[in-house]
């Protein structure tokens, strides 16, 4: 086997550089001279150190070494402290070691970027230093800083200042924020900002969170005025750790307010944020803006919230921004009801406008309202004829109807109420016009009203045709028209003697339901005719022959008209009234001189002779005892003695047994004859005579005044018998006029006629015929009214003899209340007679209606003045004479009553009117009392926050009081906030919410007594000792290997603060010896080689050579 021998060689590096030289300029106003600095470069790194072994530096010194640096380098800072910082060129460096600033302000400036990379950078010794950020950027790369009472880092000036942390810290203990962004960008990649007073962060400027980096405040972590964004560089935010985010405004009611960019709802949990004023929020997520392009964020979102409500409750919710204008949504359906739109009470009383923007949460109530009923109904038309016609709805519908539901009917005519029945009942023409319905339907508590205007209901007036009225001959006589009796019209009396045309006037005795046809007149004319008589002989006219010297004796008698006689000597000779002289044959013709009552006469030439002197005639002596005779009767001669008288002058007396006796006509005399023709000897002696017409025996008539009660019908009286038969075969016709329908006394009037000329026609006779009134009974209607102003009474009707109802004219009406009144019944016809006209009814009393009723206020608020309620929108008849507890002065709770004054006769006691009214308790002006925030020194005791200004004083004369709950005693207690409680010892007085404030103690400052020793590495951590006589002290920064150190005294207890915390010690490098000297055997090459070597200090190395 080969031995290897080899030396063991302890080897020392040593990197060549270069050396800068310099005198150390003055420190600004009055620094100290530092001496020399030596920049010694590798590569792209430079190492800043002094020849004096100093670590202090003035700003000067700084500045002028970045100075003498290329623009892009690194900087290795060997633990400089300085008490101004440098002013930085622009360029880009990294900065790498410690720097200590204990007084200014450490700028980067615009066109300058740092890199931190394990660079501690301190402000802490400072009491107003940080590092500013003036339009510069800078990185932290595992690099502390720590800040003053002024904070760690300010981002102001332009808008290209930016901090990116990707690790390490910022520590601060300041009211201030650790980290303040104003302008620019800060990015909190990862590491820590740590607060231990105030907020880590405050940013105006844009803030992004990525990663997970540990932010920590002391009441809030981040204050801010601007959303973050939860991503930077690709990079999401992933911190599980709570983030305390204060948002420095308030979130109000209707609004959405973005607060997290680049954020999903699980990023979003680590997030609790805040108003200015304290109130957390929760957040909600936002794939999409549904108000603007952003897309997912988190928001605090705090939308009104509408709610709609529908008959059995919330049927939608839904969230809207202020100023939004809803859109209305369908209503849930109800049978029978239909939508009548939304409202913001439950009464549907104040409709809502949905063309409003949203200003704060709604509740919304679907209004409904029911469907009208389905109302049909036909216009009617019939003529009259005393029956009843009924007048109603053809179709009347409800889909509720079968559940309850119900109908109401009011019917108007001339804009009245006529009926509330179902229909109507009408019979007459007057009942004729245009009627209108009106229904409500009632369901539950609601109701609806449809009406049916214009219903035409016509009954025309029954149709009279006149009559035809039979004309009549002259006859000489006084006549009157033969009219058929009817039940619809009556007769005037009419009668005349002459030809002509006289008028009849027809009056109906029903006007309001009959009419003439032809005419809508009352009454009407029918001409009545009396015709011109056809005249003729009654008695055919003749001339007996005379002997000369005689008169002619003609005789002849017409129906009508004087005859008169003329005579001629020959037959077609010219006829006149004297008789032509002399003897021989004659001619005699009658005429009657037409009228404008009959036509004239005119007889055939009658032929006679005037004979020679002979008999020439009878001539009575004695007259008959009886020379008047009436129809049918014989001539009596009794007492008769004629004398005969011839034509030789002499004379001769006659019995009556020698004569004989002819009638003018027939057998016995006839009316009209005047005289009797006494025969003897060929001659006849006229006595004159006078015959009268014979009297019918009428006894067979058997006529007589008569009582009838009335049943409708035309009545009149009616003879036994139709005619009588006269001697001469001629009838006398019997016609009766006169009687009636109605009730009353009629005079029946007997006429008779006839055609014989021998009887006298009977005189007319006047009978009497009462018809008298049918009893009825009336039937009732309701008696009991309420009271209403307008006069009250029952209505009453009876059944006519022809079945229909009719109604009864009702006297009594009453208007006020009462009992026991009468109402008195007659019939509109003189036809009925009630039997049971009284009835009592009664008007009971009313109820005030006090729906419409209200107060005009039930709430104020003290103001030492008196306050009044009073009632209002009383109806008519109630009057407000007084109130109970009806006005107050001091604060509470009342409850006036109406004192009222109302018409007791007709109404009922009203119910009481109360209102329950409240005089709140005002509210003290706080404006002039400020409760201010507080700062104290520890000193063992509490304290508080100071309260400013005056308590005011009520209207009462009563001032406001308080007491302060809360204080702070030591600085671990933090930012206390303590309530300053208002008491009000007024009854009229609220006491005023409590103002809060905070107060905090601050550390009390103590020196300490360092006990510094040389020290010498010895492998075990070394640290000076520091005491104080006022509270007990801790030490940090301990150190085991040989170099400078800062030792840091720390009071255990918070409320003390050491004012001189550092002190800098030295752990030299000691002097190193073998403990066990270097030593190494022989081996084989194929075995690795086993040195051998111990030292006090550190690990032998073996090297080979």
């Amino acid at each position: 086997m080969k031995r290897l021998t080899c030396a063991l060689i302890m080897l020392c590096t040593v990197i060549c550089a270069f050396c800068i030289s310099a005198s150390a300029k003055d420190a600004n106003e009055g620094g100290r001279s530092t001496g020399e600095y030596i920049i010694k470069e590798s590569g792209d790194s430079y190492t800043l150190s002094f020849t004096d072994g100093s670590s202090s530096v003035s700003a000067d010194t700084l500045t002028e070494c970045f100075s003498l640096l290329p623009s892009e380098a690194t900087v290795i800072l060997e633990n400089i402290r300085t008490d101004k910082p440098p002013k930085l060129p622009e360029g880009k460096y990294t900065l790498v070691g410690a720097l200590s600033v204990t007084e200014g302000i450490f700028t980067v400036p615009e066109g300058c970027a740092l890199t931190f990379d394990s660079l501690t950078l301190d402000f802490s010794d400072s009491s107003g230093s940080y590092m500013r950020i003036k339009g510069g950027s800078v990185m932290l790369r595992d690099s502390g800083l720590l800040g003053s009472p002024s904070g760690a880092v300010l981002l102001d000036y332009l808008s290209s200042s930016e901090l990116t942390v990707y690790s390490g810290e910022i520590t601060s203990e300041s009211d201030l924020a650790a980290v303040r962004a104003e302008v620019g960008t800060f990015c909190a990649l990862g590491g820590e900002i740590v607060n231990t007073k105030g907020s880590a962060v405050s940013c105006s400027a844009s803030l992004l969170l990525a990663g997970s980096p540990k932010i920590s405040g002391t009441g809030y972590d981040i204050v801010t005025d601007r959303p973050l964004t939860l991503s930077a560089g690709g990079a999401a935010y992933s911190s599980t750790e709570e983030l305390c985010v204060m948002l420095s405004e308030v979130f109000r009611v209707g609004t959405l307010t973005e607060v997290l960019y680049s954020s999903d709802s699980e990023r979003a949990e680590a997030v609790r944020i805040f108003d200015r004023e304290g109130r957390e929020y929760g957040l909600t997520h936002f794939a999409s803006s549904p108000y603007s392009d952003e897309k997912n964020f988190s928001a605090v979102y705090l939308p009104y919230r509408v709610t709609y409500y529908g008959k059995t409750g919330v049927f939608k919710t839904e969230e809207v921004l202020s100023g939004e204008i809803l859109s209305a949504p369908t209503a849930p359906e109800i049978k029978g009801y239909s939508h009548s739109g939304y409202y913001t009470d439950k009464d549907s009383s104040h409709a809502y406008s949905f063309g409003e923007p949203v200003t704060s949460d709604l509740s919304l109530f679907a209004g409904y309202r029911l469907k009208p009923p389905t109302l049909k109904i036909s216009s009617y038309l019939a003529d009259y004829n005393g029956a009843s016609h009924t007048l109603a709805p053809d179709v009347l519908t409800h889909t509720l109807l079968e559940e309850g539901g119900f109908f109401g009917y009011r019917w108007y005519k001339d804009g009245r109420v006529v009926s509330y029945d179902e229909s109507l009942e009408l019979c007459r023409h007057s009942d004729s016009g245009v009627y209108s319905l009106e229904v409500t339907f009632y369901y539950s508590s609601d109701s609806v009203t449809v009406r049916a205007e214009n219903v035409s209901f016509v009954i025309n007036k029954a149709k009279v045709p006149l009559p035809t009225v039979r004309a009549k001959y002259y006859n000489g006589e006084n006549q009157s028209p033969t009219i058929q009796k009817s039940p619809y019209y009556s007769v005037s009396r009419v009668s005349a003697t002459d030809a002509g045309v006289y008028p009849v006037e027809l009056i109906l005795t029903d006007p309001d339901n009959y009419s003439f046809e032809g005419t809508s007149e009352r009454s009407v004319s029918v001409p009545f005719e009396i015709l011109k008589a056809e005249n003729s002989w009654t008695v055919s006219p003749s001339v007996s022959d005379i002997y000369e010297g005689q008169s002619p004796v003609p005789e002849a008698f017409a129906a009508f008209g004087e005859v008169v006689f003329s005579y001629s000597a020959s037959r077609e000779g010219e006829y006149l009234p004297s008789l032509p002289t002399g003897i021989g044959t004659r001619f005699m013709v009658a005429s009657v001189e037409e009228s404008a009552n009959y036509t004239g006469l005119l007889s055939e030439p009658i032929e006679f002779c005037v004979l020679e002197e002979r008999l020439l005639s009878l001539t009575v002596k004695s007259s008959p005892e009886r020379l008047s005779y009436t129809a049918f009767e014989s001539f009596d001669c009794t007492g008769l003695l004629l004398v005969a008288s011839y034509s030789g002058g002499r004379e001769e007396e006659l019995g009556a047994s020698e004569l004989t006796v002819s009638y003018q006509r027939g057998d016995t005399f006839l009316y009209g004859d005047n005289a009797v023709n006494i025969g003897y000897g060929g001659k006849s002696c006229r006595i004159s005579v006078s015959v009268s017409a014979a009297e019918y025996d009428l006894s067979g008539l058997s006529l007589s005044d008569l009582v009838l009660i009335y049943n409708g019908s035309y009545r009149t009286l009616v003879p036994a018998i139709s005619e009588i038969v006269g001697k001469d075969g001629y009838p006398l016709k019997v016609e009766i006029s006169g009687g009636g329908t109605d009730v009353g006394v009629y005079n029946v009037t007997v006429d008779f006629y006839t055609q014989s000329t021998n009887y006298n026609k009977p005189p007319s006779k006047s009978y009497s015929l009462e018809i008298k009134p049918l009893s009825v009974e009336a039937l009732w209607g309701i008696g009991e009214f309420v009271y209403d102003g307008t006069a009250k009474c029952p209505t009453a009707t009876f059944v006519d003899v022809l079945g229909v109802s009719r109604p009864l004219s009702v006297l009594g009406a009453k208007t006020d209340a009462g009992d026991g009144y009468t109402a008195t019944a007659e019939s509109y016809s003189r036809n009925y007679a009630v039997t049971n006209p009284t009835h009592l009814f009664c008007i009971k009393r009313a109820d005030y209606d006090l729906s419409g009723v209200s107060f005009s206020s039930s709430s104020f608020v003290y103001d030492g003045k008196k306050k009044e309620v009073y009632v209002q929108n009383l109806p008519d008849g109630l009057v407000a004479v007084g109130y109970t507890d009806g006005s107050a002065t001091e604060a509470g709770s009342y409850t006036a009553t109406v004192i009222l004054s109302y018409d007791e006769k007709n109404y009922n006691p009203p119910k009481p009117l109360s209102l329950v009214w409240t005089i709140h308790k005002a509210d003290y002006d706080i404006s002039g009392i400020k409760f201010e925030d507080t700062e104290a020194v520890f000193d063992g005791g509490a304290h508080t926050p100071s309260v400013v200004g005056e308590m005011p004083v009520g209207a009462d004369g009563i001032p406001l009081s308080y007491r302060i709950e809360g204080s702070a005693t030591n600085v671990s207690d933090g930012a206390c906030e303590v309530k300053l409680v208002f008491v009000s010892n007024s009854p009229n007085y609220r006491a005023p919410a409590p103002l809060s404030a905070f107060v905090r103690v601050l550390p009390k400052g103590v020196a300490v007594i360092w006990e510094i020793d040389r020290y010498t590495y010895n492998g075990r951590e070394q640290l000076p000792s520091a005491h104080s006589l006022e509270c007990e002290i801790e030490m940090s920064g301990a150190a085991v290997n040989a170099g400078k150190y800062t030792a840091t005294a720390r009071a255990v207890s918070p409320n003390y603060r050491v004012t001189n915390p550092e002190a800098e010690f030295e752990i030299f490098k000691a002097e190193n010896r073998w403990t066990e000297l270097p030593k190494i055997g022989d081996f084989y090459s194929s075995k690795s080689p086993t040195p051998t070597a111990s030292a006090y200090f550190g690990e032998p190395i073996f090297d080979y050579y």
